[in-house]
Formats: C-alpha cells, sequence, structure tokens
C-alpha cells in the first residue's frame, strides 16, 4: 500500500467533536457550563480554521527582479504585506512558502501561530495559519 500525499496531516487534527445537546433548548447555566467552540460546525467536522495568508508571484520589470508578494487581508482597513525577492535556489512552492513565512513574522507577535496548510489555485497559493493549541489532542 502506497502512502498518499499529505498522509501526516490527518494525524495533526483533532478528533471530530461529537454533536451535542440541542443548544436552542439548554437552560443558561447549562450554555455557560459549554466551551465556547463545542458544537460549533467546524468543529464537529473536525476542520481546523485560521487566517490565510495569500501569495502571489510578481514578474519581473525593468527595475526589479521576479517577486513574492504576501497579503492577509484582516478587515477592510487592515491588510498586512511581505514582498521577497525570488530565490533561484528553491522551487517556486518554497518561494512562496518563504514570503507566507515573512509575514507570518512580521505580522504576528505570538510565537505559537505556525502555518499548517497550502492550497492554490491558478493565480495565488494559499497558507493557513493555526495556532499550536488547536494541534494538541
Amino acid at each position: 500500500m502506497t502512502a498518499r500525499r499529505g498522509a501526516l496531516l490527518p494525524s495533526l487534527l483533532p478528533s471530530p467533536v461529537a454533536p451535542t445537546t440541542d443548544h436552542r433548548t439548554m437552560t443558561t447555566k447549562e450554555r455557560e457550563r459549554i466551551p465556547v467552540n463545542e458544537g460549533h460546525p467546524t468543529e464537529r467536522r473536525g476542520l481546523l480554521t485560521g487566517p490565510v495568508i495569500v501569495t502571489r508571484y510578481l514578474g519581473p520589470t525593468d527595475h526589479r527582479g521576479s517577486r513574492i508578494k504576501a497579503t492577509h487581508k484582516r478587515d477592510s482597513e487592515t491588510t498586512w504585506q511581505a514582498t521577497v525577492a525570488w530565490d533561484y535556489s528553491l522551487d517556486a512552492e518554497a518561494n512562496h512558502q518563504a514570503a507566507a513565512e515573512q509575514l507570518l513574522d512580521r505580522w504576528i507577535t505570538r510565537d505559537d501561530l505556525v502555518i499548517i496548510g497550502r492550497g492554490h489555485d491558478h493565480d495565488a497559493y494559499y497558507w493557513l495559519v493555526v495556532g499550536l493549541w488547536q494541534l494538541e489532542a
């Protein structure tokens, strides 16, 4: 049997939370004893949630070489960005990851956040950032 790509990731995911009592029929005191995210749809599915860093390739110009731009739009007024020169000793994915990590280092004042996953489409790479507490079993 061959190992499929990303086979280690499921071992890092928390086990899905079993559905709980219907929150609509609970008393206020019963609700107060429930952890904030218990029963949330993403928790029941065992999905990790967190901010996303988007990285895009910027082609060379007359004055600058190829670069990768990493961005995270927190809200309508706040966007964090980092631009990293293309490192020809790395492949495309590693260049995008380096830009995402540089943005994470600049933007986050906490050291308990890590990049755990990557997605992509034809325009960009998407890097999922989660807290280490989400990875603890």
